[in-house]
């Protein structure tokens, strides 16, 4: 998946994985409410630093929304909850060097 094929297909539920991908800043396979801030401003969809709060508390887990929460949120259709929003392919921040 990739964006070329989500704009050419109107794939919208890769388009808010990619999107998922890109606010996620630390890599956490969740978002933050200031991370849902800045996506819900993209997606033109703006809510506030304290909405997003207030979202995580009643959709997440009081910290944060899953791929799955944030999907159902901004498009109002679920999938399965654990969902990998990156596939298997999150890559760490270290590595080894022999």
């Amino acid at each position: 998946m990739d964006l070329v094929y989500c704009m050419k297909t109107d794939d919208k539920y890769h388009w808010y994985m990619l999107l998922f991908r890109a606010f996620d800043y630390d890599r956490s396979k969740t978002l933050e409410p200031s991370e849902i801030e800045a996506l819900s401003i993209f997606i033109k969809k703006q809510i506030s630093l304290e909405e997003a709060k207030a979202l995580c508390k009643s959709e997440g887990d009081g910290e944060s929304l899953t791929f799955a929460q944030y999907y159902k949120h901004f498009t109002g259709n679920e999938v399965d909850a654990n969902i990998d929003p990156y596939e298997g392919n999150l890559k760490t921040g270290c590595c080894i060097l022999l």
